[in-house]
Order: C-alpha cells, then structure tokens, then sequence
C-alpha cells in the first residue's frame, strides 16, 4: 500500500457525541470494530494540511482494524470550504489519501507506456484503488491480480467503506490476493505478467513493515524477473530516492531507470520516485 506516507503526528482526540453523523453516508456502520468514530483535529505540522488552517482541519474515524502487524485506520479529513479526503494509516503512518493520488496513477502510467500489449499484470498493494483504476483504463489490460496483505482494507474496499470500491472491484479482470507478496511471486509458475507493479511500502529507506525490506532486495528482485514476460517491465515506487534499490534492480533485470514524480505537499515542492526496469526479449 501512497499522497504520502509520514510518521503520525500529535492530535488531540474528542470522541463524537451520540448520533453525530460522519460526512461519508457508509461511516455511520455499527457493525463492530469498524463503527468506532471519533473526531480529531491534527498539529501544525501535518504535511496534509497543504496550507489550510490546522485547526479548521476535522478528522472523523470511518473504520478500524487491529492486524498482527499494527493498526489499520480509514478516516475522513475535512478542511473548512473544502471537499472531504479520505486518508489511509497503517500502524500510525500516514500512508494514502484521496486527494493527491498523481503518483499512483504514474506507477500504472510509466509500466503501460513500455509495452506494447500489456494483457497481464501483477499489483503488489491495493491502497485505494488508484493504480488499479489506471490499469482499468487502458483497454489492452485483459487481467490484473492485485495482491494486499490487509485483509481489513480489501473488505472496505469490496463493502463500500471506501466508496469508490464497488465499482472498482466488480470489473472482472480483477483477481484480488489476500497474501503477502513474496508468497505469491514464489507460487507464480514461469513468465506470467506483462506488468509487475509495486507499491507495498515507503520503500527501504523508510518501511512501515519492517519484514518488507526484503522486497526491494536482490533475492526477491531475482525471483520477480523470473515471473515477468520477456520484453515485460517491472515498476516500483519509493517515497525517497533509494541508491541501493537501484542498483539491487539493475543487477537482477541488466539495467535500472529513476523517474522523479514531483508533488507539492505542506507548501513544499518534493518528489516521489519510481525505479524502472524490463525483463530483456532473449531471456
């Protein structure tokens, strides 16, 4: 699972008063632990805030899990005169939201301009649903299975806890995994993608999941080579520019391209990166 990602700030949290209705019609659920609802208002240094007065910032918690790994929270930010957003955390780190999803929508764009009749893809992390959304776009795409470790944000994607999931999911070329990456990449038989996409974590310089490191290393990297087409390209994103990512890349593919993504956040202009990679036609 981008937006992005940033150690959880200082809030001050006031539970809602009973029969307080949340923005989003589906945060109103009481069917266990995903009904629990508060408001929140977050410190000035929210690098969401993109300007807005922190404290005419609302937060309300739409849903959460509690995993193995950590905490799994949705909820929905408001700023005064401004649209709702809704914002994804994971073990207290921001990792996504609704409102810049530009790389995202890049991850999917770089891969698909690279080949030229990308059938099959593979997605490491389903996030909100905006790679995926990408890929759907793009007639030539004939099947995607996306592969996502939390089990909670697959059922709010597939419940309508995060609205636009329904719609995204119901497309047939989707396959979604509930599985853990490097499980799945194992089980693949031969060259199966035209794709492999990923966005599991921050990238290595700044991991969510500790056990993810492996997946930006060469023994993983060599093991996605094996399951992408010849002519067929990998696509992983980072939120910092990561040398040795690069280079473990470059060694398991023969070659390894940076692109910068700039994005503005908190009034800052800064830069997301994707590293680039094809599988060579003789392999």
């Amino acid at each position: 699972m981008h937006g992005r990602r940033y150690p959880v700030t200082l809030v001050v949290r006031q539970r809602l008063n009973p029969g307080t209705q949340l923005g989003l019609v589906l945060s109103t659920r009481s069917d266990g632990p995903r009904a629990r609802s508060s408001s929140e208002r977050c410190t000035p240094y929210a690098p969401w805030s993109m300007g807005h007065d922190p404290d005419q910032l609302r937060y309300d918690e739409v849903a959460r899990a509690e995993t193995p790994r950590g905490e799994v929270v949705l909820r929905r930010r408001q700023a005064e005169g401004s649209p709702a957003v809704l914002e994804l955390r994971v073990s207290g780190v921001f990792v996504m939201d609704t409102r810049e999803t530009s790389t995202e929508r890049a991850l999917a764009q770089q891969a698909l301009g690279l080949v030229p009749d990308p059938r099959t893809v593979l997605v490491g992390g389903l996030g909100l649903g905006f790679t995926v959304h990408e890929l759907l776009a793009d007639p030539r795409v004939e099947r995607i299975d996306v592969v996502e470790l939390e089990d909670a944000l697959i059922g709010w994607m597939r419940d309508g806890t995060v609205p636009h999931g329904p719609g995204l999911l119901a497309d047939r070329r989707i396959r979604v995994l509930h599985a853990d990456l490097a499980t799945v990449v194992e089980e693949t038989v031969g060259a199966t993608y035209d794709l492999v996409l990923m966005d599991v974590d921050n990238g290595p310089g700044h991991l969510v999941h500790e056990h993810n490191a492996a997946l930006y290393e060469a023994g993983f990297l060599v093991a996605v080579r094996r399951v992408v087409q010849p002519g067929g390209v990998l696509v992983i994103w980072t939120a910092d520019h990561a040398p040795a990512l690069e280079d473990a890349v470059a060694g398991a593919f023969g070659g390894c391209r940076q692109v910068s993504l700039p994005v503005r956040l908190q009034e800052r202009e800064e830069a997301y990166h994707l590293y680039v990679a094809s599988r060579s036609m003789r392999d």
